[in-house]
């Protein structure tokens, strides 16, 4: 039986969904998914409307759980140097 941990009353993780990443109240929604999209710019608004499922608190949480995420900049980003674009982010949790 695989075990689930609850790392918030919003944040679980358990092993096996998701390959092991940190999601919102156990749906198929990552930690590091909402993340990415509020580092591309994206507003919770526009995430809600994209996911009517979600709510405010639950992408707040995913913001909270964030330093708790491993991630890498993309090495073609630096060496390019592009300053017109950020860095790609690769989230690993």
């Amino acid at each position: 039986m695989e075990e689930s941990w609850a790392l918030s009353d919003r944040i679980t993780q358990v092993p096996g969904k998701m390959g092991g990443k940190a999601c919102i109240r156990g749906m198929l929604v990552t930690v590091s998914m909402i993340v990415r999209q509020i580092s591309t710019g994206r507003t919770i608004d526009e995430i809600l409307g994209d996911y009517p499922y979600l709510e405010r608190e639950d992408v707040i949480a995913a913001l909270d759980y964030a330093p708790h995420i491993r991630c890498r900049v993309s090495p073609v980003d630096v060496v390019a140097g592009n300053s017109q674009s950020p860095p790609s982010l690769h989230f690993i949790a």
